[in-house]
């Protein structure tokens, strides 16, 4: 289970960092943008956060909206994604929504803290994702131990 849980961090790490390097490179150019890091972990205040000077200006907060679009188009036609995507779904759908566009031009604070709220419903499915997978793995052992012997080594994952 330790080992599991490592091996899995261990993943989830690799493929932030080498989202965070494709979206870095992708946008390189342009410094107003935030990191995938940056991204994933906004801070929602209104004060110093990236999401206030987005909403300070309306034509910085359109050019966010189709530079982000930008990018989830690129990753979508890079399959190598398609996991990090679906472990994101719920965000990428809101990002994508043409009726949150609208709300980002009215009331762009109400737009990120749906943002934030999306973000909640993936962490939440992560989790429970996370307690299938474990409970699948207790399933296995279960059927491995009567045929195997209680002593035996159940390093094994399915």
């Amino acid at each position: 289970m330790t080992r599991t849980s490592i091996i899995i961090t261990l993943v989830c790490v690799a493929v932030s960092t080498a989202l965070d390097a494709h979206y870095k490179s992708a946008y390189q150019n342009n410094a107003n943008y935030p990191t995938f890091m940056q991204y994933r972990n906004a801070r929602f205040d209104g004060k110093s956060s990236w999401t206030s000077k987005i909403c300070v200006n309306k034509t910085i907060a359109q050019e966010f909206l189709s530079e982000t679009q930008k990018m989830i188009a690129t990753l979508e036609a890079d399959h190598d994604y398609d996991r990090v995507l679906q472990n994101r779904a719920t965000v990428i759908t809101y990002l994508k929504d043409t009726a949150n566009t609208n709300t980002l031009s009215s009331n762009c604070t109400e737009y990120f803290n749906g943002f934030k709220n999306a973000q909640k419903v993936d962490q939440q499915l992560a989790a429970q994702q996370m307690k299938f997978e474990a409970n699948l793995r207790s399933l296995f052992h279960k059927v491995l131990a009567p045929l195997v012997g209680a002593g035996a080594s159940l390093n094994v994952d399915l």
